[in-house]
């Protein structure tokens, strides 16, 4: 007997592929804009990328913790009770949590405002001047993702998954045109890239407002007393939210930290290079390790306040299955082809050969860690659903203390940003097998047997992948170099990434069907529904 009921089955399944699909084309829209802008501003020309990059992660690091994190994790449980009481009680906390985020968030826009006023004569003004423009686009996204959290938890997937693509649209769009039209000048252009970021959230945030307002809100006057209610639940998710803070968010703080690190140690291009890395391994992460854990919380609490404990288990366990089955691939493939990957991708414009084989070597240090990045939201949203906020935030605070003392060791031994990734990867290991071990204590346990088959063809499929990538990379290099050489430029380099990725996705296809990897034909819709109970 499965673990879900039909309905929820066709809802979790339809929630899966809607988010990853709109997770794969905002992840492809990110990584043009991103080569966009490589192109545009280069890696160490003038400090400006560096200085782009700062700026932004401070904002992109609270909206990931608050918008597609904590607050998200924290909210929809709630919600989800206060709908299965009645639709009334639902709107009101909606309202109240959303007024609530509106006045915290705008009065630290205008407190930020005040204190980047007092900067911008520095000599970090433009650092400075483009955090001033971040912080209201700040503002828009947490409110979308409020709005985002009610669809989710209402059955709706498809403008939370859709939505985003409006800011990286409007990036695209002025990196590749807009800015180089209107100025050569890159720090102009930058601010221009921020404006076109700042316009992105608002529209994010006017679409699902609108969406929110189609299904039925209203804003409505409440009673003392039901304010009152409202003001201690919402009270309860935000005081709920400071270990889910935690733990949603070691991987982003520790590759933020890096950031902040490398721009204050290291040389020219180091926190740009981290930067651009840190977007490309995030790219398999958030195809599933986010698709999976924003559409498998809802189903996960409900199974938790029914007590269904059996069922709860065996959603996570096949979770965590296709997890592995995309992530372990997708970082065996990126380390392999990391040097292709990179000067593919980025080489073009301002971005040199040099600046993309010294962004190669930060990509592999983070690759490793690929595998670890997917499981991680699926594993603390499954704490957070069995009501373990505790587990997730110690071995967080671990682990991110453990990068700091680390990476200071390895740049004071000259590891630079490559050494700085591989540490971050390293604490992403920590952190998944403190987890992991959480799950052999309580209540609920995993399908360990399961899992560890799982793990095992996972492991085989990447390993044979790796061997055929490897062997191919020398055959291209010793028969396709000349034919090649009569293409242009790009048109080799992108060639050439298509064979691998063709020869890497070919290889492993092959390899799961002989190792009867289901999970990988799950994935594809190859394999009919069947009994998990005759899965191994």
């Amino acid at each position: 007997m499965r673990a879900m009921s039909e309905q929820e089955q066709r809802q979790f399944w339809h929630g899966v592929r809607l988010q990853g699909a709109g997770t794969l084309v905002s992840r492809i829209l990110g990584m043009l804009r991103d080569v966009a802008t490589a192109s545009l501003l280069g890696l160490a020309s003038g400090g400006v990328m560096d200085a782009f990059a700062i700026a932004f992660r401070g904002p992109d690091l609270i909206r990931r913790l608050l918008g597609e994190g904590a607050f998200t994790a924290s909210f929809i449980p709630a919600l989800a009770a206060r709908w299965n009481e009645s639709e009334e009680a639902g709107w009101q906390l909606v309202q109240s949590i959303v007024q609530r985020v509106s006045l915290q968030f705008g009065g630290l826009v205008l407190v930020s405002w005040l204190l980047c006023a007092g900067l911008l004569w520095t000599e970090n003004h433009l650092s400075v001047g483009l955090i001033a423009l971040f912080l209201p686009y700040l503002w828009f996204i947490l409110l979308a993702a409020q709005l985002a959290a009610t669809l989710q938890s209402l059955g709706h997937f498809t403008a939370p998954a859709w939505a985003p693509l409006m800011v990286n649209l409007l990036w695209l769009a002025t990196a590749w045109w807009i800015a180089p039209a209107m100025t050569s000048n890159n720090a102009t252009q930058a601010i221009l890239l921020a404006t076109a970021i700042l316009i992105g959230g608002i529209c994010q945030f006017c679409l699902q407002g609108w969406m929110v307002f189609r299904l039925g809100y209203r804003w409505q006057p409440l009673s003392p007393e039901t304010a009152k209610a409202l003001h201690r639940e919402v009270r309860r998710i935000h005081w709920s939210t400071m270990p889910t803070l935690w733990g949603l968010s070691i991987t982003h703080v520790n590759t933020f930290l890096d950031t902040a690190m490398a721009w204050l140690l290291a040389p020219s291009g180091a926190t740009a290079a981290l930067y651009f890395a840190e977007r490309l391994f995030q790219f398999p992460v958030g195809l599933i390790g986010i698709a999976l854990g924003s559409a498998l919380l809802p189903l996960l609490s409900r199974h938790a306040a029914r007590k269904d404990w059996k069922a709860l288990r065996d959603d996570l366990t096949q979770a965590l299955q296709l997890a592995f089955v995309v992530g372990m691939p997708a970082s065996a493939g990126l380390a392999c082809l990391a040097e292709p990957v990179t000067i593919a991708l980025f080489q073009h414009g301002e971005f040199r050969l040099d600046d993309a084989l010294r962004m190669a070597g930060v990509v592999r240090g983070y690759a490793f860690g690929v595998m670890i990045f997917a499981l991680l939201p699926v594993l603390i949203r499954g704490r957070y659903a069995l009501g373990d906020y505790r587990g997730p935030a110690l071995w967080g605070i671990t682990t991110v203390l453990l990068n700091i003392i680390v990476n200071g060791i390895v740049y004071s031994l000259e590891g630079g940003a490559a050494g700085m990734a591989i540490v971050t990867s390293i604490a992403a290991v920590c952190l998944c097998l403190g987890l992991l071990k959480r799950f052999t204590m309580g209540r609920v346990s995993l399908r360990w047997k399961s899992l560890g088959i799982s793990f095992f063809k996972a492991l085989l499929c990447s390993g044979g992948m790796a061997i055929s990538l490897i062997l191919f990379q020398t055959f291209a290099a010793n028969v396709l170099y000349q034919p090649l050489q009569t293409l242009t430029s790009t048109t080799a380099r992108l060639l050439t990434l298509a064979l691998f990725l063709l020869v890497g996705i070919v290889s492993y296809s092959l390899l799961a069907i002989i190792f009867r990897q289901y999970e990988w034909l799950w994935l594809f819709g190859r394999l009919r529904k069947r009994d998990e109970t005759n899965l191994p």
